[in-house]
């Protein structure tokens, strides 16, 4: 490896420690380290490559929602957590599930259109969901006060996902929903059918 090469990588692992969770995009680090895309795309993968065959290190370069992040390797977890597991577990509710989705297939959204959708006042999980960093305002509506909201990088560490184009379609789930109902409902009238066969033989045994 050149001593110029050598030295961008340095550069770069040092833009993204100090870029921490905000990340940066291929073209911040572009001009971070003074390369064209294509080569800053090469040092990239080169310092990937040696957090990946160094065992002694605890750290790896992740790309998330066209970003780049350092993170600790998913192997050394179970120790982070026992000392950072209060911070980072996020402890959804189904409720806080559901606005989540709103918000990551139908974002940047308010909190008016949330509740659109869910027929109910949802500020509280909308204000939950901020406070956990998972969401974050993305600009005000037009001609209007009310934020509107997006997932974060945090959503995307998180989930282990790149990008809103990595989510199933909201088709697939519904066809997923239908073919779980349909289960669902078969096994329901095996049941009945089994319980019908039941209190047959007893109202049987009982005329006897």
């Amino acid at each position: 490896m050149s001593k110029e090469l050598n030295e961008k990588k340095t550069i770069l692992e040092s833009l993204l420690f100090i870029a921490g969770d905000e990340g940066l995009s291929l073209s911040e680090i572009s001009d971070g380290i003074l390369s064209s895309k294509k080569q800053t795309l090469k040092t990239i993968k080169l310092l990937q490559d040696e957090y990946a065959k160094d065992s002694n290190k605890g750290l790896n370069v992740a790309h998330f929602n066209n970003k780049y992040f350092i993170v600790t390797k998913s192997n050394f977890h179970p120790y982070l957590k026992k000392v950072f597991d209060r911070k980072t577990n996020l402890n959804l509710s189904v409720a806080s599930l559901e606005v989540l989705a709103i918000i990551a297939y139908y974002g940047p959204i308010s909190r008016r259109q949330i509740e659109q959708f869910r027929g109910v006042n949802s500020d509280g999980v909308v204000y939950n969901l901020k406070s956990k960093d998972i969401i974050e305002v993305a600009g005000k509506e037009e001609n209007k006060r009310s934020f509107l909201y997006k997932v974060s990088n945090v959503f995307f560490q998180t989930f282990q996902i790149n990008s809103i184009d990595d989510l199933p379609s909201i088709e697939k789930i519904i066809n997923d929903n239908k073919q779980d109902e349909s289960i669902f409902d078969t096994q329901i009238n095996i049941e009945d059918e089994e319980q019908d066969k039941i209190n047959e033989s007893q109202a049987e045994q009982s005329n006897s």
